[in-house]
């Protein structure tokens, strides 16, 4: 079986498409052991290698419902991570505000100057 997750399927996707053809598969009579079926779905999965070796570090057996098992984690933690990521309608709708943010420093001691002026003026007034 030569089959591979294009980049912009899901995983619930990949293994629905991947089970249809191992079940066509089994229909010609070929019988398909759970370590191979394992491997042929981490290898479908077209994961990067980081993920690839996660997956494999990771399952007890290198079984079909391990490695689907191990894939599903690894889309959850990528889906928890990503939770912000605005659609292009969010994006374009989205205003971009000139921050003013200037001198510091010298905003700083012109805000001090008034505040020794407004005492003083107190003074006066008493």
């Amino acid at each position: 079986m030569n089959f591979k997750c294009k980049p912009y399927i899901t995983i619930e996707k990949l293994i629905i498409e991947f089970q249809s053809k191992v079940n066509k598969v089994k229909a010609t009579g070929t019988i398909l052991s759970d370590g191979i079926l394992g491997y042929a779905l981490l290898k479908a999965a077209n994961l990067s290698s980081d993920q690839y070796d996660m997956v494999k570090a990771t399952c007890d057996e290198l079984t079909y419902t391990n490695v689907k098992s191990q894939i599903e984690k690894i889309e959850l933690s990528k889906n928890k991570s990503n939770k912000f990521s605005p659609s292009k309608d969010t994006a374009s709708n989205m205003k971009i505000e000139q921050c003013f943010c200037g001198n510091l420093s010298a905003n700083a001691s012109s805000h001090d100057n008034n505040l020794s002026e407004s005492s003083s003026d107190k003074d006066e007034m008493k």
